[in-house]
């Protein structure tokens, strides 16, 4: 009898209930992640990964920021130069005409002042041509290439350049009017169509002036 009741005590000597057994294992849980060392290597281990992520982005943010605001000096310089090269232009042409009326030269001492007022402007020229064109260009490219802006505003880009192009196309096609009449063998100073040519390129600069600037002034809005 006392061989039974002892067997009887050990079985019924059964483990925790299964509820309070997870209960000890969640306060055992609990109080590890609460523990200081533990926060502290969490603590760690999350800045050692978000901090460079973080780092990264806000590098790329950066750097796209100032890629814009480069873009934007760039716009703005081009229209300044623009237009003083435009100016420079028609200076020449307008000091040339002004000496032809103020020392009336004969035709055959006319001749070699025109030739060198000619390869002056040439040059002028082509640089002008090459500059007015290209660096548009390059700007448009530059944005899609490195997706600076919306898509949604590349169309308003674009416009607002090819607005500005053909401003930019009528003064200077004006002042190459006047400069072809400057330099013909039929020049004459004083002449009331020479005149006439330098109001027209006077006029089709102030519309670049005050038209094509806002143009790009928009423009670098949208790239901003």
């Amino acid at each position: 009898m006392g061989c039974f009741e002892a067997e009887l005590t050990v079985k019924n000597r059964s483990p925790l209930p299964v509820p309070l057994e997870r209960e000890v294992s969640y306060m055992s849980a609990t109080h590890l992640l609460r523990h200081p060392l533990t926060v502290l290597l969490v603590g760690t281990l999350l800045s050692l990964i978000l901090f460079p992520v973080g780092a990264s982005v806000l590098s790329a943010q950066r750097t796209t920021r100032e890629a814009r605001q480069n873009l934007v000096t760039r716009i703005l310089d081009y229209d300044t130069a623009t237009r003083q090269d435009l100016l420079s232009l028609h200076t020449r042409l307008y000091v040339f005409d002004e000496n032809m009326r103020a020392f009336a030269p004969t035709p055959e001492e006319r001749r070699p002042l025109q030739a060198k007022v000619y390869e002056a402007a040439l040059a002028q020229y082509l640089a002008f041509d090459n500059g007015a064109w290209t660096t548009p260009q390059q700007i448009i490219n530059e944005i899609l290439v490195r997706e600076l802006v919306p898509k949604t505003k590349i169309s308003a880009i674009k416009q607002d350049f090819a607005e500005y192009h053909a401003d930019m196309w009528n003064a200077r096609n004006a002042i190459h009017a006047l400069w072809m009449a400057c330099l013909s063998a039929n020049y004459t100073p004083g002449d009331p169509a020479i005149l006439a040519l330098h109001d027209e390129a006077n006029k089709q600069r102030k519309t670049l002036e005050e038209k094509g600037s806002a143009l790009l002034i928009d423009a670098a809005k949208n790239i901003q």
